[in-house]
């Protein structure tokens, strides 16, 4: 009989502790926690890095530019770097069939070499008029970083973020990590390590990514990489 008793004592509580948990998890999820960002901040805290190691969704080194749509302009690639002039739009083809929700974007040796600026779409789709979807932009032309949106190829000039560039920030010339964190309706510009910029919109939901030019820009970049969030 006190076996028994034993037992069942200790079903009930294995209830108990898996009914605080759930609720622990559903009270950081209305608070916008990420349960699985926690989980890798403290995993990288004990040195478990490799526990939380992003998975590519795509990638791509501009070997060539067989996996990329362009809209408009002539982009180049060449020994594994893509070059873009003056006025280019270009989706990433491998993204957009993916269609996922959350994910990161990174752009490895970013560099701006002249001109007004460059920009990575997220949460992209694109129709015969261009662009539907979101876009950072590294905009020394604004003397800003900025998040806008793009409906049926067309920017609305008006930003859902924007940050000054630093004044000794070295724009031009220098190579540049660029990551986008997408999370729900929450969006992260992480640059050379750094949380630069933040914005919070329910517009696009799924997309692909892209690049963009304008105006007499000089740009190139290397590795370009869909990753899965922790």
């Amino acid at each position: 009989m006190g076996s028994s008793e034993e037992g069942q004592g200790l079903v009930e509580y294995a209830i108990l502790i898996s009914l605080v948990a759930i609720s622990s998890l559903l009270v950081l999820q209305v608070f916008g926690v990420s349960v699985g960002q926690l989980y890798c901040d403290v995993a990288e805290a004990i040195n478990l890095k490799s526990a939380c190691t992003a998975k590519a969704i795509c990638e791509d080194t501009f070997d060539s530019l067989d996996n990329w749509k362009t809209h408009y302009g002539k982009p180049l690639a060449n020994q594994g770097q893509v070059c873009l002039s003056k006025g280019v739009q270009m989706y990433n083809l491998c993204s957009m069939e993916a269609n996922v929700q959350n994910y990161t974007v990174r752009l490895e040796n970013a560099y701006l070499y002249q001109g007004d600026g460059y920009g990575i779409f997220f949460r992209t789709s694109y129709n015969a008029k261009g662009a539907n979807g979101y876009i950072f932009q590294y905009d020394p032309g604004l003397k800003a970083f900025v998040i806008r949106k793009w409906i049926n190829g067309k920017e609305i000039w008006q930003p859902i973020a924007k940050t000054p560039i630093p004044k000794d920030y070295p724009i031009y010339n220098t190579p540049h990590t660029v990551e986008i964190r997408v999370q729900d309706n929450l969006y992260t510009v992480i640059l050379d390590g750094e949380k630069i910029l933040e914005a919070t919109d329910d517009t696009y939901t799924k997309g692909g990514i892209g690049l963009r030019t304008w105006d007499d820009t000089q740009f190139c970049g290397d590795q370009i990489s869909l990753l899965s969030n922790p």
